[in-house]
């Protein structure tokens, strides 16, 4: 279930696996030597903790965040998503409480307790972190923290919700999110319509960007199109240190035989058949 490649580009297991019936790794957070897991599963190594786990990296343990991990146990609960925020380790997801605290599908560490954030009505799918002080959430929900709040919320670690934009996404769920570091810009990935900048309609777009609360880029990558059904599965910054570099992967149809092909991309240009 987890691998780690070291120095050398050697893939090597981990002396210990996760456990269960069902072992599904969704999501990782680090932060210093601790490897936050998350996911379907029932512990790590000879520990119990259902869907989350710590593992120690220096001594090569797994450890328990509190004792019990997620409720209800078993395969009806699971962590789709991991943010370190801070002081703070968030996890998203679907479930209702986490080691006997009541939380519905969002809830964080604080270094000694688990504590409910928001309490979503629906599944909280992405999460991504703005330096140590914003959370941005992406979900299949319509509410949180008791008000209306659809599909795409701002969280600030001194308690605020917030709407991301003049209109949210339109009802779209995000297939990802992401934080420039450079400058704090929101990468957002649909399969559908955002709002153009500074307008209240909407037009066809593949993923936008937003900075603070105005929409100020949209659009689709150069030389791939898709539908509602091949959506932008992931987007990631993956050289911080150039902002310009934005990578994706996505799934096309391919003609004549209509074959379904992922490609890693770079928005503005390169793609490549993976």
């Amino acid at each position: 279930s987890l691998l780690r490649i070291d120095s050398n580009e050697r893939i090597q297991a981990l002396p210990q696996q996760l456990t269960g019936t069902v072992r599904r790794v969704f999501a990782l957070g680090l932060r210093g030597d601790s490897l936050f897991v998350g996911g379907m599963f029932n512990g790590g190594g000879s520990l119990a903790s259902n869907g989350i786990v710590v593992y120690d990296i220096r001594n090569a343990v797994f450890r328990r965040l509190g004792s019990a991990g997620l409720l209800p146990s078993g395969t009806s609960s699971w962590v789709n998503a991991i943010a370190v925020v801070g002081n703070r380790v968030y996890i998203g997801g679907s479930f209702s409480s986490v080691d006997g605290v009541s939380a519905n599908n969002l809830a964080y560490w604080d270094g000694s307790g688990w504590n409910a954030a928001g309490n979503p009505d629906g599944e909280v799918t992405k999460l991504a972190a703005s330096g140590d002080s914003v959370l941005y959430v992406a979900g299949t929900f319509a509410r949180v923290n008791g008000s209306n709040y659809s599909r795409l919320v701002r969280h600030h670690l001194s308690g605020a919700w917030s709407r991301v934009g003049r209109n949210g996404t339109a009802g779209l769920v995000p297939t990802s999110i992401s934080v420039n570091p450079q400058n704090g810009e929101l990468w957002i990935a649909v399969s559908g319509s955002l709002p153009q900048p500074g307008s209240a309609t909407y037009a066809a777009a593949g993923y936008a960007v937003i900075r603070d609360s105005v929409w100020f880029d949209y659009g689709k990558l150069f030389g791939v199109s898709w539908s509602a059904s091949q959506p932008l599965a992931n987007l990631l910054l993956a050289r911080p240190e150039n902002p310009s570099d934005i990578f994706t992967t996505c799934s096309i149809s391919t003609s004549p035989m209509s074959s379904v092909v992922t490609f890693l991309a770079q928005v503005g240009g390169f793609s490549k058949n993976l």
